[in-house]
């Protein structure tokens, strides 16, 4: 079995981990750094989001027999504007 394709997605992962918490870190020191309070709603966000992105996956590649990894682009592209929505609409 070649190691190189299974390498290759472990970067692609690592990378969009990365890539996330730097988002999520950054979100949280410009709310820290103007506010001056810490604002514990973009963990929660950040948890839906999580939570969305598995059941869209999920659910792309279940109910419509697709590979994975169209359920994984699926929920890339769906999770951030759910979580946006629900976010605006959370705000007022």
């Amino acid at each position: 079995m070649a190691f190189g394709p299974f390498f290759l997605l472990a970067t692609f992962e690592g990378l969009l981990q990365a890539a996330i918490l730097t988002l999520t870190a950054l979100g949280l020191s410009l709310v820290f750094g103007v506010m001056r309070i810490v604002n514990v709603a973009h963990g929660e966000f950040y948890m839906l989001g999580a939570v969305i992105a598995w059941w869209v996956s999920t659910f792309v590649s279940s109910m419509f027999g697709m590979p994975p990894a169209i359920g994984f682009i699926a929920a890339l592209i769906i999770s951030p504007l759910a979580v946006g929505a629900i976010a605006m609409a959370a705000s007022g």
